[in-house]
């Protein structure tokens, strides 16, 4: 019986050999330098709804808490402090190359600018067919002083005139329906280069990629990638690949440029977005429920500020 078995263990390791190096030859392994997830771990709970984390130049992630109206910042030391109080129910958040944060104020259907030191709200788009926007979600700034943002119906502010949609407002504040027939379109964000513009629409299993033609003008979408759930938020380190919340399924999943699903972590909780945070910007910060979530990751992020020009036709006047 020894003899046996100790042929049995022979077989078995060789058959294991065997598909490993079947493995490493095929087109499915994963790659040396793929992503690579660590352990979710809480930061932070608590709060009602978390939501819009991003980046500030000295390493501290703000994001909001959609319901009890506040924004708050987590500082690189653990710490956890509000910044601003009644701040209209804002959602998605974004620092400019100047330091002021932009913010989809959705209870008030608008985007806006807020000063760091004086908490001053300046709008930036407030007015679509003579009224607000329905809710303001989420937002992505581009290198040349304007911003793409999702307007969905998750409520409808009682004045706004208008169906859920995507916009673009450039630097001089004139607005742009740019993609329409969505179901609650969602996150959306820019390649690092700025050449594609990427949204999610959480009523549907998939994740868009456009083309971005100039600044406010985008070719048509198609699909990059199927979803196993409605997407949420979504941001990219500097390689390009998007790392994607899928809340449904409890899920961050992660994507090459071409759409290819590489891998991807559960969380204890339902993550609504994303962003890549930190001194080092090597750290993923999820927003899920009432709780803050840190992952550690082999990549980088970059500041959302620092996006590329993209293609400019020089025709169209566009600069």
């Amino acid at each position: 019986m020894n003899r046996w078995h100790e042929l049995l263990a022979a077989t078995l390791s060789m058959a294991m050999l065997t598909a490993g190096n079947a493995q490493e030859t095929s087109g499915e392994e994963v790659k040396p330098d793929a992503p690579v997830l660590g352990t979710p771990e809480e930061l932070h709970k608590g709060m009602e709804f978390t939501e819009g984390p991003t980046p500030d130049a000295k390493g501290n992630v703000y994001f909001t808490d959609i319901p009890a109206e506040k924004i708050y910042i987590h500082r690189p030391d653990g710490t956890r402090e509000i910044f601003m109080q009644s701040s209209g129910r804002c959602n998605g958040l974004m620092f400019d190359k100047e330091g002021r944060l932009w913010a989809c104020q959705g209870g008030e259907g608008r985007v806006v600018r807020i000063d760091i030191e004086t908490s001053e709200v300046t709008p930036v788009a407030d007015d679509i067919d003579g009224g607000p926007f329905l809710s303001t979600n989420d937002l992505v700034l581009d290198a040349h002083g304007g911003a793409y943002f999702t307007d969905p119906a998750y409520w409808r502010h009682p004045k706004s005139k208008v169906d859920e949609a995507v916009y673009y407002v450039d630097a001089d504040g004139d607005i742009t329906r740019i993609a329409s027939g969505l179901k609650r379109p969602n996150g959306i964000l820019l390649s690092p280069d700025g050449t594609t513009l990427y949204i999610l629409p959480t009523g549907e299993r998939r994740l868009i990629a456009h083309d971005v033609k100039a600044p406010g003008k985008i070719g048509p979408g198609r699909d990059l990638a199927e979803l196993r759930s409605g997407g949420d938020g979504l941001t990219c380190d500097t390689e390009g690949n998007l790392y994607v919340t899928q809340p449904r399924v409890r899920m961050i999943e992660v994507f090459a440029p071409d759409g290819t699903s590489l891998t991807s972590v559960k969380l204890p909780g339902s993550p609504s977005n994303v962003c890549f945070g930190g001194p080092g910007l090597d750290h993923l910060y999820v927003t899920a429920g009432a709780k803050l979530f840190r992952i550690p990751v082999n990549k980088k992020g970059q500041l959302p500020c620092m996006v590329g020009p993209g293609t400019v036709n020089s025709d169209d006047g566009s600069g």
